[in-house]
């Protein structure tokens, strides 16, 4: 599973410039259409332009891309639902191989007339695994630096105030070990208890960095750590000791695009 910084909503302003492609953002949420980046160019060499994406092609195996012809014209495509530095560099590249190639952008009023596809997602790596850990959500922030948003895990749990600070820096290890560059967390006391909202998540992705998390692995040594400090899930004591003190930051990176500059 990647977490970190992503866009589906929101185009990244003022960090990518496109000649060709566009932006076409998520509609719905992640149960609907995927955000895009779409361009529909005329290319002269066509065999010779497909030859040369179909070896970038290999340099990003994360990132699902479509293109689909019509003599010439050409509709490239890269989706997802979450659309992360690496997809847009991996557009940067194709627009660097359209201009090489003189490309020209066609107009995007009219349906595209698709006469053949072709298929460059051979050994596509989608990383995605089943939660087995219920006490782990898996939760989106609203919207940040360049528009951008961020998938964390989150966990609620409550323990003994005593125990808080060694229960912290075990879950600060835990993220190292479990290639998690970003952990912070809100708390409130409640009666020789702390309550404690916990974030785990990355920063930026991108091609030259892709930080791989397994969901369930984390989630064994979180749930050890639990039983180990006598942390229960949920809050105590109401509203009015709902964890709102923090964010108190563990680990960071790229913190623009992660907390709220109000924080």
């Amino acid at each position: 599973m990647i977490l970190g910084v992503y866009w589906f909503y929101k185009f990244p302003e003022d960090l990518y410039d496109y000649s060709f492609f566009k932006f076409a953002g998520g509609l719905g949420g992640h149960a609907n259409d995927a955000a895009e980046i779409q361009a529909r160019v005329f290319v002269k060499d066509l065999e010779q332009f497909l030859a040369e994406i179909k070896t970038l092609k290999h340099q990003y195996p994360k990132a699902y891309l479509s293109i689909k012809t019509d003599g010439s014209d050409l509709l490239i495509n890269i989706g997802d639902y979450n659309l992360y530095d690496y997809h847009f560099q991996f557009a940067e590249e194709i627009e660097q191989i359209l201009k090489e190639q003189n490309a020209i952008s066609i107009n995007n009023d009219k349906p595209f007339n698709a006469i053949q596809s072709y298929d460059f997602n051979n050994g596509f790596e989608m990383v995605f695994e089943r939660n087995k850990h219920l006490f782990i959500s898996l939760v989106s922030s609203n919207f940040k630096k360049h528009n951008a948003e961020n998938a964390a895990f989150r966990i609620d749990c409550h323990l003994p105030l005593n125990h808080k600070k060694a229960f912290i820096k075990a879950l600060t290890q835990i993220c190292i070990e479990e290639h998690i560059s970003v952990f912070y967390y809100n708390d409130s006391e409640f009666e020789g208890k702390i309550n404690l909202m916990l974030f785990f998540t990355n920063g930026r992705q991108t091609k030259d960095k892709i930080q791989n998390v397994n969901i369930n692995l984390f989630g064994d040594k979180v749930q050890h750590l639990l039983e180990k400090y006598s942390a229960k899930i949920g809050h105590l004591g109401g509203y009015a000791h709902y964890p709102k003190n923090g964010p108190f930051m563990e680990l960071m990176k790229d913190q623009e695009f992660i907390i709220n500059e109000n924080y």
